[in-house]
Formats: structure tokens, C-alpha cells, sequence
């Protein structure tokens, strides 16, 4: 909160060996842009509608095809 819409993260480290302070020091730098989180956050979904007419033998396929697509779109977005 508070953070600039892009910018630059700056980490420096190094390493203790036997309580003795690093000789070398390590800075990572990274840039991050905010405007490009909607992009890449998932978008709710209610699911697909069937279009179809009971009495066509198709339409229990379709259902079990939208089923399981439906199952992988949510399944997709827990592992982001």
C-alpha cells in the first residue's frame, strides 16, 4: 500500500562466515509495473451456458464437456 505504480526493488545481502561480516556484498534489483496486474489476475466466471435442447443426445455431452471445462478454468486459477 502506499507503493509507487512501477518501480525498482533494491535488495543487498551477503553472508556471515564464522560471525565474521561478508567480504562481498550482492544487491538484486527488480522492476515491477502495477498497471500490468489486471492483465494477469484472474477473472471471475460463472461457468458455460448450455444451448440446447433436452431431447438432443448431444446435449448431455455438451454438458459434461462444459462440466469439466468448467473444473479445469477454476482448477487453473487456484495455482496462480
Amino acid at each position: 500500500m502506499g507503493a509507487p505504480v512501477t518501480g525498482e526493488l533494491q535488495v543487498t545481502y551477503g553472508r556471515e562466515v564464522d560471525g565474521q561480516a561478508a567480504s562481498h556484498e550482492y544487491v538484486t534489483k527488480h522492476r515491477y509495473d502495477f498497471t500490468l496486474w489486471p492483465k494477469i489476475t484472474p477473472e471471475a466466471w460463472t461457468g458455460a451456458r448450455n444451448e440446447g435442447s433436452s431431447s438432443d443426445p448431444l446435449t448431455h455431452l455438451k454438458n459434461i464437456n462444459f462440466g469439466f471445462r468448467a473444473i479445469a478454468h477454476h482448477r487453473g486459477g487456484t495455482t496462480r
